[in-house]
């Protein structure tokens, strides 16, 4: 089964890798790094599992609602989790979810597609939101509680008010930001318009109040899942930090590397470790041990959930890899077509 990932991919991880180890060789205390994994909190990591799990479920609760909840429950859940474990072969993450739909909850490739468009802008939006919590927590810090929380309120109502604008004339939003980009040497701008078409499709299955009220609850449900998953996993390590502080970086974590994207092995430590040393969030070695610690059980819960649904299903891991290359080889195709017209 040959593997994916381009030359330039390679070369990423291959970086990556690099920069890895050179942070653990050079810049950790190995015996700090080997004390905070004895002392960890196991019944804290049990629970941050479990607190994960509830994430993903909200997450196909989500995609279901989308798709107008056409397929079952346990397929959609059994699609996300294949297609969450085709991205450790380095499958693109919207291609390996597309095929998973498709293959797995019986649903045609097009609304798959729109509906998957859709829970990635919904995904963009809670990251916009996990920013405006990242300024509050910070204002907290600085200021009493109460005018945190007095700023944190206007800021969450000024954040859902522009959601509901966007969403709202998002004709006008997406024509104009296609526009801007198109501008931009290098981007093809067919390419441009045709996803912003696509873009504005997908939303009209969110367009009316009721469903976009739904979606956002259920996205932010399952948003302050994984950040709770992000306290507890931080919560486990033997730390003296604030409360205020360890939100922090549990929200800092979440608005650039949630659990709900595909996540290439080892970049995510790299960027993890630099995020919070490089905002003096926590040291080196405390760094380390967080990323270990967060992509391990998101992979363990991508493997073990990926296998299970795959044995239910009767299906091949092979199978869907080449499925998945089949769909790269037809939009590949698309955009050559394009290219020459």
């Amino acid at each position: 089964m040959q593997a994916f990932g381009s030359r330039r991919q390679l070369w990423i991880i291959g970086g990556a890798i690099l920069l890895f180890l050179v942070i653990v060789i050079f810049l950790v205390d190995i015996n700090d790094l080997i004390k905070l994994f004895r002392r960890i909190n196991w019944f804290d990591l049990a629970v941050a599992a479990i607190v994960l799990l509830a994430g993903y479920l909200l997450i196909t609760v989500l995609l279901r609602y989308l798709l107008f909840n056409q397929p079952d429950f346990m397929p959609t859940f059994y699609a996300i989790s294949v297609g969450f474990m085709l991205n450790l072969l380095f499958v693109p993450g919207v291609v390996a979810m597309v095929v998973t739909t498709h293959w797995i909850a019986k649903v045609d490739i097009a609304q798959a597609s729109s509906a998957l468009l859709v829970q990635k802008v919904l995904y963009q939006i809670m990251r916009l939101s996990t920013l405006a919590l990242i300024i509050i927590l910070l204002a907290g810090q600085e200021t009493g509680t109460s005018v945190s929380i007095t700023s944190g309120l206007i800021l969450l109502v000024l954040t859902f008010v522009s959601i509901i604008l966007v969403i709202r004339y998002k004709e006008r939003v997406v024509t104009f930001l296609a526009t801007q980009l198109s501008r931009i040497r290098g981007l093809d701008e067919e390419q441009i318009r045709s996803t912003a078409s696509k873009v504005i499709a997908g939303l009209e299955t969110i367009s009316s109040t009721r469903r976009l009220m739904i979606s956002l609850l259920l996205s932010y449900a399952a948003w302050i899942c994984f950040l709770i998953f992000q306290y507890l996993v931080l919560d486990s390590l033997p730390l003296r930090l604030s409360v205020i502080q360890m939100w922090l970086i549990a929200a800092a974590v979440m608005a650039v590397m949630p659990p709900s994207i595909n996540i290439i092995p080892i970049l995510y430590h790299v960027v993890v470790i630099l995020l919070l040393t490089t905002t003096q969030l926590t040291n080196v070695t405390v760094a380390v041990v967080y990323a270990i610690l967060l992509h391990l059980l998101i992979t363990i819960n991508w493997t073990v959930l990926g296998n299970w649904s795959l044995i239910r299903n009767h299906l091949r891991l092979g199978q869907l890899v080449e499925a998945a290359k089949a769909q790269i080889a037809n939009r590949r195709s698309k955009s050559s077509a394009r290219e020459g017209a």
